[in-house]
Formats: C-alpha cells, structure tokens, sequence
C-alpha cells in the first residue's frame, strides 16, 4: 500500500477552476521566477501521486502556506458553480480562523467588477488584477530556508524576522527575554520609565513649538538613563541633519542625480525611515484609520505638504517618479549584495557610478515585513485609475527592480531625487 508523502511543501496553494487553468498557469510561472513555490491544482496533482484527487488536495492544502484564487468570474468562487474551489479557499480560511494556518488568501481576477461580486468571505482579503499583479510576492513571506514566515515569528520580537544578521527595526521597542534576574530588570526598566516620562514632560512644557528640538532633547534624555542605568530602552531612529544626502550622478540619459542613501539614513547602507504616501512624518502604525492623505485629490506628489523628500532634505530634493525608476532598471546594472549586514542591490551606472539601495522592507500595521529580503520605494505618482495605490519599486532577492502598486497607507522607503534634474524627465514620462 502506498504511503502519502509527508515531505512535501508549497509557499502557495494557487484555487482555479479548469476554465481559468491559463490565468493560475500565469500566477504559476510568475511566481516561480522568484523561487516561490506554488500549487496548480490541474497541474501539480500529479506530483502527490494520487489517484484520489479530493485527498491529494487536502495534502496539498495541509501542505500550502498561503492560498490564491484565481477566476474570471465570481461564479466559480461559490459552491454552486465550483465545490472544488469553494472548498479549497474555505477550508484554507477556516484553517486561518482556527489559527492553524498563518499564510494569506488572496484574489486575483480578471475585472474590478468580478472583484465587488465575490463570496463575503473572499471579498475582505486582498485582491489584484490578472493584468497588474506583481505586488502578490509582497504578501508572500519567505524565510531563509525557503518556507514561509509563520505567525509565532512575528509574535515574538525575541526572534529574528530577517534572513541573515537581524538588523534594527526603526521605532520598535526592542524587547530581550526575561533572565534569572527579571524581577530586578523589571524595576530598573520602572525607574528608567518613570525619569523619561518625567523627561518628556519637561521638554513640552519648556518649548513646545520647536518640535525638532524636542525629538533631540528626548534621545539625550534617554541616552543619559542608558548611561546610569544599564537598562536597555526604546530604540529610536532619529535624523537631525537635513543636508546629509548628497547627489550622485550615475550618467543617465535623462541626468537624473539620485541621493545616495534613504530619506532618515545616516549613511548608504542605512535602512532609514518608512513613510505612507504622501505624508511627511515617521508613524507607530502604518493602518487605514492613521493615514491622512487618501481623500485629498492629488494624483502627482509635487509639493513640501506631501513630499517627504522636500520636507526633510530641503526643497532641492523630490520624490522620483516612475520614469526615473524604470529609468533606473534599464539602463543601470543590478547587483545584490550586502553592506554592513544589509541586503541590498548595487546599481552600477554607464559611467561607473554606483548607488546601494538597501532592503528596507515595508510597514503594513505595526508588523514590519520582509526587512533585509525586498525593498519596497515610493514613486511621487498615484496608480490610474485606482485612488487606493500609488506606484512603487519592488525588488525582491532573486529580481530586479519591477513598478507596480502598493496601498497608500503602507510604510515604504524613500531614495530622493535631486531636483536641477527634475527638467529633463517630462519626455521620459510622456
């Protein structure tokens, strides 16, 4: 008697019905471009090796870490139309409620109007058209091994979330496992909480409209209870020096000067600060309800009100737009590699010139996501024809740079663009 395989893993379980085998074949072979592995139903079931299907797919399901479903039409997202894939995203979301499975579900489909007429208990997830949807990697968590990320790793800020040396996440209280000494831990964090608050305090009452000076004086307050008390604290990233970015000229047919490092970094290598679109300032939370630009009509960040770049280097520097970046991807060459235990891309230009762009992840809630395994870079342009995203550059590890959309609330970095160059690059756009 044959036994069921026990060894096998999938990162993604992609539910088609036969008619839309080409559709999930296209998610299929995209995916695998970057090492991500996934489940086609009409094609992979060979792969188990049994001749029970409705058995195969439960293993492949147990198996799968994440789920798709992939139609042309709503119809086939229901029971009625299709208990195969009825039962496949069912299952996987029950799975999730049950807190057996961790991944994400997922849509893709062919309209926005198939989108809107899709089960309730798909209609909440996330969803990308057939046409546009190379942002699906974002949402798909792999560690180092190659398996997905599981939800314990992201519950336990004790364990490293990223592939190699764990790097430090930016405005994140960094949180040490309790030792045979907690308990006097324990009162000398007391003590140190008491003397920032006490700290803060004073700062706001002695001069409360020079904010800048205030970020400063309660690192120096914070640094000072590091110096008498041992106890380790919030960590905070914290820029000063608005002048710190210098121009680089990679030769470039539209003579585009790119900064050298991120917006909020001390230096090349530096992750440096996430932002959603269009806002100006570092967040605890990167959520719907914390964003402040959505129901604003611009379509085109061209201001110091929606520009971070603007705000925090001076009005020399901008955002890119997403000519510069595709600009960037065609005519430069690519290299990963890693400077001070930061993963990043190398990007030579024609006249040897060279830019590090680190990957700095993103921020979707309080969760920091992929940091040293993708980079994930704003464009100064709304997605047409949908208000919800705006134009991004992904890079994944085994990929170049790809454009594509991201939602607006996001937290994603920011490489500056130096503004004497903005002139040239309308043709570009055009």
């Amino acid at each position: 008697m044959p036994q069921e395989p026990t060894n096998i893993h999938y990162d993604i379980f992609i539910s088609c019905k036969s008619e839309d085998y080409e559709m999930g074949k296209k998610v299929s072979d995209y995916l695998s471009q970057f090492q991500i592995k996934s489940f086609l139903a009409p094609k992979d079931l060979r792969e188990i090796g049994l001749a029970d299907f409705g058995k195969a797919i439960d293993i492949a399901l147990d198996s799968s870490d994440n789920l798709v479903v992939v139609a042309s039409s709503a119809d086939y997202a229901y029971e009625l139309y299709s208990p195969y894939v009825y039962y496949e995203w069912h299952t996987f979301a029950e799975e999730k409620k049950s807190g057996r499975k961790r991944g994400n579900i997922m849509t893709i489909v062919s309209n926005k109007s198939v989108r809107n007429q899709l089960p309730i208990g798909l209609r909440n997830y996330q969803s990308f058209d057939i046409d546009d949807f190379s942002d699906i990697v974002g949402y798909i968590r792999k560690d180092k091994k190659g398996q997905t990320i599981k939800q314990e790793r992201l519950e336990e800020p004790s364990k490293p979330i990223v592939n190699d040396t764990p790097a430090k996440p930016r405005s994140r209280f960094v949180k040490k496992r309790h030792d045979s000494h907690s308990y006097w831990l324990f009162i000398r964090f007391l003590v140190a909480a008491i003397m920032l608050v006490s700290g803060i305090i004073a700062i706001i009452i002695k001069d409360k409209t020079r904010r800048n000076h205030e970020v400063v004086a309660v690192a120096e307050v914070i640094q000072e209870i590091i110096n008498q008390t041992g106890v380790v604290t919030p960590d905070f990233s914290i820029s000063t020096d608005k002048t710190n970015c210098s121009p680089v000229d990679l030769g470039l047919p539209s003579g585009t000067l790119w900064g050298d490092r991120n917006v909020g970094a001390q230096k090349e290598s530096d992750f440096g600060d996430l932002f959603s679109w269009g806002e100006t300032a570092v967040k605890r939370d990167y959520t719907p309800n914390s964003y402040s630009v959505e129901t604003k009509p611009i379509s085109k960040i061209t201001t110091e009100e929606f520009d971070a770049a603007k705000a925090i280097l001076g009005d020399e520097w901008s955002l890119p737009t997403e000519a510069q970046f595709q600009e960037l991807i065609d005519f430069c060459e690519w290299n990963m590699t890693k400077i001070d235990d930061h993963i990043g891309f190398e990007i030579i230009g024609k006249n040897g010139n060279k830019l590090f762009l680190p990957a700095a992840g993103w921020d979707d809630g309080t969760i920091l996501n992929h940091l040293n395994e993708n980079g994930y870079y704003w464009t100064s342009e709304r997605t047409r024809g949908d208000n919800r995203f705006a134009r991004h550059l992904l890079f994944p590890r085994n990929g170049k740079g790809i454009v594509g959309n991201g939602n607006l609330y996001y937290g994603r970095s920011i490489r500056a663009v130096y503004s004497s160059s903005n002139s040239h690059l309308e043709a570009i756009a055009e």
